[in-house]
């Protein structure tokens, strides 16, 4: 998401890259991006709660240009906060603050007053908060434990393992080898895609194919459905995620570099990343599945 956002005032070779990953300009990211908030806006479903929300931090005196703010607030619905970062332990209690109510509560620090360093003039956050329950939930009684690999080492724990019969969209890709189907949730507007690498192939292998190809337009354009039964662990995950070196070897790069960044769209004085932190706490059990995720970006 806030990839998308510093799209908007990126220039040069520095949007190329951007453009590159995300497999599109900047004016058809702003309109996917506006059109998705407007539909989450939009969204009724009483059994499912779904909230986005960006803001930008920006330190005091610090000057941001008139179009690219306009952009922010107007397409990406974000509000804009003036700080005074050189007060930092003030500024961390701001921004975790807004964090914690944008999570409901999930996720309660994202920033310290150390990361507030000189340098840093402005902060990017984007909050997604997701909590829905199964359109056809499973039975406790069916939950067992049941052996689960935790890496590509073939290192195996016991988890509680939830059960269910259902008619789903599924479907398999021989390469580079994985099952995958979708789970919904109540009112079928939302679903969970699950995906299962084949025997002997690795989770890294599978995540790099669907971020270099388009396997996940495939998914979703396939129509196959039939009875599964599903097997699906019950869990809570936390993790929390520096994005630059994944970043790198995609070929994002520039706006990493105070050399090479060209982000002159969205302020005169010189602006690069030095920081971009991925947060999530995702928990699944045999009603509701929750996620709260949250985007870092300074």
């Amino acid at each position: 998401m806030l990839l998308s956002v510093l799209q908007q005032g990126a220039q040069g070779t520095t949007l190329q890259q951007l453009n590159n990953f995300l497999r599109t300009d900047a004016e058809q990211s702003r309109k996917t991006y506006s059109k998705i908030a407007q539909n989450i806006k939009k969204d009724t479903n009483s059994s499912i709660i779904t909230e986005l929300a960006t803001k930008a931090f920006v330190n005091k005196g610090f000057e941001i240009k008139s179009e690219f703010k306009k952009t922010v607030v107007n397409d990406f619905y974000s509000d804009i906060q003036q700080l005074d970062f050189s007060d930092a332990s003030f500024a961390a209690k701001q921004i975790n603050a807004w964090v914690n109510k944008e999570t409901h509560g999930k996720v309660d620090q994202i920033i310290s007053k150390d990361m507030l360093g000189p340098s840093v003039q402005l902060v990017l956050a984007n909050a997604l908060f997701f909590k829905g329950s199964w359109s056809s939930p499973f039975s406790p009684e069916k939950t067992r434990n049941k052996s689960f690999k935790v890496d590509e080492d073939g290192k195996e724990v016991f988890v509680p393992t939830m059960h269910r019969m259902m008619f789903l969209r599924t479907g398999e890709m021989f390469t580079p080898g994985f099952k995958w189907a979708e789970i919904p949730f109540q009112g079928k507007q939302y679903v969970m895609l699950v995906l299962l690498p084949d025997e002997g192939k690795t989770l890294s292998t599978l995540v790099e194919h669907l971020a270099t190809t388009d396997a996940l337009t495939t998914i979703f354009n396939s129509k196959r459905r039939r009875n599964l039964d599903i097997a699906l662990p019950k869990f809570k995950l936390s993790t929390k995620l520096d994005l630059i070196k994944p970043l790198k070897q995609v070929g994002i790069r520039d706006i990493f570099s105070k050399e090479k960044a060209n982000l002159t769209g969205i302020s005169e004085k010189p602006l690069y990343v030095s920081q971009i932190v991925h947060r999530v706490e995702l928990s699944i059990d045999e009603k509701v599945a929750e996620l709260p995720v949250l985007q870092e970006l300074y």
